[in-house]
């Protein structure tokens, strides 16, 4: 998380998503401990609600988490922000959204994209990246694409793109999105 360095985990086996934090020696850099700092219950559907959650972004804040989630097909909205404002400290820990998503959501990734933040859904079984308005918790966009999306790599600070590993073909599909760009929010290239 940028907002206090927690690590968070996904599952595909369990409802819930878990927040670590590790200590290490200063002087060594070694790992000395870890402890769990959060269990973020999945609830809102039932009867398999949060099973087989996949991958995870954080808002740039640290205050929102996006999970791509595929029990049932959604992208979760956890509130991971401070439950002291002023002070900035402790968290929240809660599951604030459920937007469903087409079948089998399989990454998630944060742009800022024209000065707004946006999320990215690889959409697997559909062949595309859904954009996901944070703001209104509605898709706004979708991006067709060569073939299964799986991972997603964002670089919105020096070239304006996503990186999209195509799960079947083995290739890396570059998505624009630069908005002032002709081809923004479509594949530009294949890297084979």
């Amino acid at each position: 998380s940028p907002r206090n360095g927690d690590f968070f985990a996904t599952s595909r086996f369990d409802n819930s998503v878990v927040g670590f934090r590790l200590i290490t020696d200063p002087e060594s850099g070694s790992l000395d401990a870890v402890f769990q700092t959060a269990e973020i219950a999945i609830d809102r559907a039932s009867p398999f609600a949060g099973f087989d959650s996949r991958g995870i972004a954080f808002s740039r804040d640290g205050n929102r988490a996006y999970v791509a989630n595929r029990g049932p097909s959604s992208l979760l909205v956890l509130d991971v922000g401070p439950t002291d404002v002023e002070n900035g400290t402790g968290s929240l820990n809660r599951m604030v959204d459920q937007i469903p998503m087409p079948s089998q959501p399989s990454d998630v990734a944060v742009a800022v994209t024209g000065g707004r933040e946006l999320v990215y859904v690889a959409s697997y079984a559909e062949d595309r990246l859904l954009v996901v308005d944070p703001q209104v918790r509605a898709v706004v966009d979708r991006i067709d694409l060569p073939g299964s999306p799986y991972e997603l790599l964002v670089d919105d600070v020096h070239k304006h793109r996503i990186y999209v590993t195509l799960f079947e073909k083995g290739e890396v599909v570059i998505v624009d999105i630069d908005p002032g760009s002709a081809s923004f929010h479509a594949a530009t290239g294949v890297i084979r």
